[in-house]
C-alpha cells in the first residue's frame, strides 16, 4: 500500500514539474523499490519479474534520444510519465491479491504428477524436436537471407515452428518440474533442457528468432531459483545486466548462418541503445508525437483477436498490426517490420491515461491470478511460467498477442498434454487390472 502511495506521489511530481530528468529519476527509483519489495528470493512474483524487464523497454529509446539530442523534449517527457503510470497500474492489483491465502511454499506434495512414464514424454519430445530440425533445414536450404524474407516466404513447416517451439518448452518444463519434485533438487547439467536450448540456438542463428532461446533460459532460471530460494538482489542485478548486454549482441547474429561474413556484425551506439529494448518506448513516442487515437474498439478487437480461435480468418487484426500496416504508413514512416508495438502505447491510443491503466491492469490481474494458482499442480505452475515469459515478450506487443500466446498456444498445449497424459495413465491402469 505504501508503494502504491509513493508511486502516485511520484507521478504527481512528474506531472507537476514536467522535467524529463526528474521524471526519469523518480521512475527509476520506483522500479528499484518494486524489485526490492517483491523479491522473496524465489524469483516468481509477477511484479518483480515484469518490472525487471519493463524498465529497460521503457527507457532505452529515451536514453538513446538524450545521447543523440534528436527528440521533442515535451513528447519524451510524456513517454516517461506514461511509462511510469504503466508500472504503477501493473503493480497496483498486487494490493488486492495480497489478501487471503498466499501461494504455498515449495513443496513436493502440492503438485499433481506429470509424466510418470517416460514413454509419452519421449514420443512427444522427439517428434516435436524432429519437426523443428526439419524447419531449420528448410530455412537453411531455402536461399532466403533475412528474417523478413523467411516470414514472407510463408513456408508451412517454418510457420509451424513458432508453435512447436513453445510446445517443446512446455514439455521440457513439465518434465523438469516433475524431476525436481521426485529428486528434491535442481540438476544443472540436465541433457533434455540442454538439447532443447541447442535446437533453439540453431533456430535463432538460422531463422533470426531469439524468443524461444531466451524463453527456455528464462523458465529454467525461474525453476532454479524457485527450488533453491536464493534469488538475492545481487543475483537479480546480475541477471538484469546479462540480459541488457545480451540483447544487442544476439541482435548482431540474427540469421548468422544465412549471412556469413555480413558487415552487420558490429556493435555500435545504435546497436546498444537503439535495438530490442528501444522498440516499446519508441513506439510510445510515435503515437504521442502524432497524437494517435483509436478508442475502446481497439481493446475489444484485441480481446477477441487474442481469445477467439482462428480469429485471423474472421478478419480480426491486432493493434500491433494496425500500427505496422496503417499508422506508420499514414504518418510516412518507412517499413513495416522490426518495431512491434507497446502495451502502454496501446493504452494511450485507446484512451490516454485511462487506457493505459486498463491495459496494464488486465495483464497484471491475469498474471497475479495465475501466480496464486501456480501451486495447484505442475500444469498450473508451468502455465504461469509461460504466461509470465509471454508478458515480457509482449511489453513491446499488445493485448492480443499476450492473450493469444497465453491461452491459444500455451493453454491449449498444456491442456492437450494433460489429456494425453491422463488417457495414457488410465489405459495403463486398466491393463494392470486386467493382468491381475
Amino acid at each position: 500500500m505504501l508503494l502504491f502511495g509513493f508511486g502516485l506521489i511520484g507521478y504527481f511530481f512528474c506531472f507537476l514539474f514536467d522535467n524529463i530528468f526528474l521524471s526519469l529519476i523518480i521512475f527509476t527509483l520506483y522500479c528499484l523499490f518494486l524489485v526490492i519489495h517483491y523479491n522473496d528470493k524465489t524469483f516468481t512474483h509477477p511484479v518483480l519479474i515484469f518490472t525487471l524487464f519493463y524498465y529497460p523497454y521503457s527507457t532505452w529509446y529515451i536514453f538513446y534520444s538524450l545521447l543523440n539530442l534528436t527528440y521533442d523534449v515535451n513528447v519524451l517527457s510524456l513517454v516517461v510519465q506514461y511509462s511510469y503510470l504503466g508500472i504503477i497500474s501493473f503493480a497496483s492489483p498486487s494490493i488486492l491479491f495480497e489478501f487471503g491465502n498466499k501461494p504455498n511454499k515449495v513443496s513436493k506434495t502440492v503438485f499433481t504428477t506429470a509424466f510418470n512414464s517416460n514413454l509419452i514424454f519421449n514420443i512427444f519430445y522427439w517428434s516435436v524436436a524432429a519437426l523443428l530440425l526439419s524447419s531449420i533445414f528448410a530455412i537453411s536450404f531455402s536461399g532466403l537471407s533475412s528474417k523478413r524474407e523467411i516470414i514472407d516466404a510463408n513456408i508451412e513447416i517454418v510457420n509451424l515452428s513458432s508453435y512447436l517451439a513453445i510446445f517443446l518448452t512446455i514439455l521440457v518444463s513439465l518434465k523438469k518440474k516433475n524431476d525436481i519434485d521426485k529428486r528434491g533438487k535442481f540438476i544443472l547439467l540436465d541433457p533434455i533442457p540442454i538439447i532443447t536450448l541447442c535446437i533453439f540456438v540453431l533456430l535463432y542463428l538460422v531463422g533470426g528468432e531469439r524468443d524461444y532461446m531466451f524463453r527456455i533460459i528464462f523458465v529454467m532460471i525461474m525453476m532454479y531459483f524457485y527450488c533453491k530460494r536464493t534469488a538475492n538482489f545481487f543475483k537479480i542485478s546480475l541477471i538484469f545486466s546479462l540480459v541488457v548486454f545480451a540483447m544487442p549482441f544476439t541482435h548482431m547474429f540474427k540469421t548468422f548462418f544465412l549471412l556469413p561474413g555480413s558487415d552487420s556484425l558490429q556493435l555500435s551506439q545504435l546497436g546498444l541503445w537503439g535495438g530490442e529494448f528501444a522498440a516499446a518506448s519508441k513506439n510510445l513516442y510515435m503515437v504521442i508525437y502524432y497524437d494517435a487515437i483509436g478508442g475502446y474498439s481497439f481493446l475489444l478487437n484485441d480481446m477477441l483477436r487474442g481469445l477467439v480461435p482462428l480469429s485471423s480468418r474472421l478478419g480480426l487484426e491486432s493493434s500491433a498490426r494496425w500500427y505496422d500496416k496503417i499508422f506508420r504508413q499514414d504518418v510516412g514512416i518507412d517499413g513495416t517490420s522490426g518495431w512491434g508495438f507497446s502495451l502502454v502505447a496501446e493504452g494511450y491510443v485507446i484512451d490516454r491515461v485511462v487506457g493505459v491503466i486498463v491495459v496494464m491492469c488486465i495483464v497484471s490481474c491475469l498474471l497475479h491470478f495465475l501466480h496464486r494458482k501456480m501451486e495447484s499442480s505442475t500444469y498450473w505452475y508451468v502455465f504461469y511460467l509461460m504466461a509470465l515469459s509471454t508478458s515480457i515478450y509482449c511489453i513491446r506487443a499488445d493485448i492480443a498477442n499476450f492473450l493469444s500466446q497465453t491461452f491459444k498456444v500455451s493453454g491449449i498445449s498444456i491442456f492437450a498434454i494433460w489429456i494425453c497424459t491422463v488417457t495414457f495413465e488410465k489405459i495403463a491402469q486398466s491393463r494392470r487390472k486386467y493382468e491381475k
